[in-house]
């Protein structure tokens, strides 16, 4: 399975984009409750699925890094293949989309969750102070909205060797300021990760670190 989502009642959204292509759902015993294919409407093919997310109307999964379709209802039934761009912030107001801008700025966009048609402003351009690998986290709470990035500073003398690096996530008020910024020790093996940043339901950020000891669940802010 390449992500995971737990819902109020529970139970388990396992993701398998790629052998099963479904989303299975696995009740607190462990059993297995229902499964959701992934393909079909927008989703061309499982592999292209980069995220599961449960909001209140739903299971939506996301296509690409970019847009969302709901696959089940809220009520555990199949759903009509809605689409909308973006992220859906915590409360439910804000559809929330990012993008590097150079290899050093990254813009964070939002529209109202529910006008999904109406062009997206910009919230925030966000400077780091050395490049960005990857942008690895864009979640919001409705008062504010979280961006990570991995950012790695590179010797400027061959072979070029990297010199740092570490998960860097910037905390934006919905006014578009910097409230903070959060580091963290970037994980010492290079794992495949869809979500290694969440935001949990208590306002935490956790992170997933993968170290030569092992997996560690981490949290920070």
């Amino acid at each position: 399975f390449q992500d995971v989502a737990f819902d109020a009642q529970g139970r388990a959204w396992l993701l398998d984009r790629l052998a099963g292509r479904k989303v299975s759902v696995l009740g607190p015993d462990g059993r297995l409750v229902a499964e959701f294919p992934l393909e079909g409407g927008p989703v061309a093919e499982g592999g292209g699925v980069t995220g599961i997310f449960l909001y209140d109307d739903g299971c939506w999964v996301e296509i690409e890094h970019g847009k969302m379709t709901r696959i089940a209802t809220a009520g555990m039934d199949a759903s009509e293949r809605v689409v909308r761009t973006g992220r859906l912030s915590a409360d439910g107001r804000w559809l929330l989309a990012g993008a590097l801008r150079d290899r050093q700025t990254a813009g964070v966009f939002v529209r109202p969750a529910a006008r999904p048609d109406e062009n997206p402003r910009m919230l925030a351009e966000v400077r780091f102070d050395i490049p960005v690998l990857h942008l690895l986290m864009l979640e919001g709470t409705g008062r504010s909205v979280f961006l990570g990035a991995q950012v790695a500073e590179f010797s400027r003398v061959p072979p070029y060797g990297l010199e740092r690096t570490a998960i860097e996530i910037v905390e934006i008020g919905m006014d578009g300021r910097v409230l903070r910024r959060i580091e963290l020790q970037a994980p010492e093996l290079e794992l495949e990760q869809f979500r290694p940043l969440v935001l949990g339901k208590d306002g935490k950020i956790y992170q997933l670190w993968f170290g030569s000891e092992g997996v560690e669940l981490r949290r920070a802010g």
